[in-house]
């Protein structure tokens, strides 16, 4: 987080996405996916460059497309929320997962 403020104060037009499944998914598929340690508490992720003195920039938590349109343009710094399913995985995930249940099975 403490480089957004630096990419702030240098006025550089980044765009920056955060991936919200509320927790954390590698942990989730190392061992017990319930264990309470993998859960986040819920934040408001689209208001900390607000809140880190970025105040021009562009935030949000909405619809992808018109967020990809504003950052596309270029105008503004963009920061980008996108909320997932708790246990939602790409496959390189999922074949990591796979082979360290088969380590922990050896």
């Amino acid at each position: 987080m403490q480089e957004i403020t630096q990419f702030g104060r240098r006025g550089l037009k980044s765009i920056i996405f955060v991936l919200n499944n509320n927790g954390y998914l590698i942990e989730r598929l190392c061992k017990d996916p319930n264990i309470a340690y993998n859960d986040v508490a819920s934040r408001n992720y689209s208001e900390i460059p607000h809140a880190l003195g970025c105040q021009d920039w562009y935030t949000t938590c909405g619809e992808l497309d018109k967020a990809m349109d504003v950052a596309g343009a270029g105008d503004v710094p963009a920061y980008i929320e996108i909320v997932t399913d708790t246990y939602a995985a790409s496959p390189l995930s999922m074949k990591l997962h796979e082979n360290i249940t088969t380590l922990y099975n050896a």
